[in-house]
């Protein structure tokens, strides 16, 4: 994805924001590309990460901790972007918060380019795993059981456990429940179009016609 969102902000010579820049993963390639990328995440020990991670590649960059929700930053932006479905997070009404949010903090012209996952193989106790890297010797071990389909909410829930390694050697676990929400495509279409967002479109999969990832594109008018 970091290829692709490299190739969706060509142009842009300005300031970019993401939204949920957790522990930097998109945000220290795109910098290393060129661009001018700022971060904003609620969580002090993610944004922790993130520094700690510009550092280790001798980077800078300005970083907020912030509720999307209520998001108020000094600066407007040329685009705002917010990768890996990040936005499924937050339910419905915080979600609405934060996508107004993001066009109140885009410059005129400026664009939103946001993943959003799609449940279309979602399927009752199925256990998947991925393994992130923090830095040489640490790294994070997601394990995902999947819990239950709300088809009223739009909502699918999980059961996560995470692992903090450090050469093989686990330091800590934590386990959480997650809900996360999901949308039809005309559905967020009409969302972002009732806020103001024009030129809106979609694409499924990266270009690569993966079924359960669709990214949206919109522009704030000039």
């Amino acid at each position: 994805d970091i290829d692709y969102y490299a190739k969706a902000l060509e142009g842009i010579s300005g300031r970019i924001l993401e939204a949920g820049v957790g522990t930097g993963r998109m945000l220290i390639p795109l910098i290393k590309k060129g661009f001018l990328v700022d971060g904003v995440d609620s969580s002090p020990d993610m944004l922790a990460q993130c520094r700690a991670n510009l550092q280790a590649h001798q980077l800078e960059a300005l970083l907020y901790e912030g509720d999307l929700r209520q998001l108020s930053l000094p600066e407007q932006y040329e685009a705002i972007i917010m990768p890996a479905g990040s936005l499924r997070l937050l339910a419905r009404e915080g979600a609405c918060e934060a996508l107004l949010n993001f066009y109140q903090h885009l410059k005129p012209g400026g664009r939103l380019i946001l993943d959003l996952d799609l449940p279309s193989s979602f399927q009752a106790g199925k256990v998947s795993s991925r393994r992130l890297r923090i830095d040489e010797d640490r790294s994070l071990l997601l394990t995902s059981t999947s819990d239950k389909m709300d088809w009223l909410a739009q909502t699918t829930s999980y059961i996560n456990r995470y692992d903090l390694m450090d050469q093989g050697t686990i330091l800590k676990t934590e386990i959480a429940r997650v809900s996360l929400t999901w949308y039809g495509m005309a559905e967020f279409e009409q969302i972002l179009s009732s806020m103001g967002y024009k030129d809106i479109s979609y694409e499924m999969g990266y270009g690569r016609q993966i079924e359960d990832l669709v990214t949206f594109r919109a522009h704030r008018p000039a």
